[in-house]
């Protein structure tokens, strides 16, 4: 009898914890296709001037051309990055918005690397005033590393805001724009659509309701066993 009632007990913790568990990840699914579609819609509206002005702050994926002029001397490398199997670097430099309005990091695209690590890509660079489209990412994806403070010169395992201010000694804004439209640098703009994990949050919930289904079939077990004794 005792054995019934905690089976019975179990099925029942089984089935509450599963199904509110899948629902929960169910919930995160919907989340990720709704910043899914975001980003779709983001990329095919046009792009908005952004200056630098207070009143304007873009948001996450948002389309934005800006114009204004590199800084030569503050080019940097990200390191890890493969495209189509070929190992190299994303390519990131700082724009002084037009009229001096502010810096802005740029990811200006991939590059692929030396045969040797202690050489370092060649990366044309404007001088005059030039305009570029991209989109925004306030939380740029990250490379693995082993240490916060992994920098090799201008080669670094992962290019932040807050990391190129401190290099610079001077404040960038708190976002990054990954370059889209085309110039005359060499570096490659194909830039992947971000994997928001849905799949993955469907795949988690079917493994709850999935636990919530053994837990009923405990329970049908032990409630079928119990009506053939006497």
């Amino acid at each position: 009898m005792v054995r019934t009632f905690v089976a019975y007990l179990g099925g029942i913790a089984l089935i509450v914890l599963g199904v509110a568990a899948g629902q929960w990840q169910q919930g995160r699914a919907a989340e990720k296709t709704a910043l899914q579609q975001a980003w779709d819609a983001a990329r095919s509206r046009p792009a908005t001037p952004f200056a630098g002005a207070p009143q304007f702050e873009p948001t996450d994926m948002q389309r934005v051309r800006l114009s204004g002029r590199w800084l030569h001397h503050d080019m940097v490398f990200e390191d890890n990055h493969r495209y189509r199997g070929r190992f190299g670097y994303h390519v990131y430099g700082v724009l002084r918005l037009a009229g001096g309005s502010g810096l802005v990091l740029v990811n200006r695209g991939w590059i692929e690397a030396p045969p040797t690590r202690a050489e370092r890509p060649v990366v044309r660079t404007p001088s005059d005033e030039i305009e570029i489209e991209g989109h925004v990412r306030t939380l740029p994806p990250r490379s693995l590393e082993l240490s916060h403070e992994v920098v090799e010169g201008r080669l670094w395992q992962n290019v932040t805001p807050r990391r190129f201010a401190h290099y610079l000694g001077q404040p960038v804004l708190g976002f990054v724009v990954f370059q889209e439209s085309a110039a005359p640098d060499g570096l490659v703009r194909d830039w992947p659509r971000p994997d928001f994990g849905i799949d993955k949050h469907r795949a988690y919930a079917f493994q709850w309701y999935a636990l919530a289904a053994l837990g009923a079939l405990m329970i049908v077990a032990f409630a079928l066993k119990g009506a053939r004794e006497p």
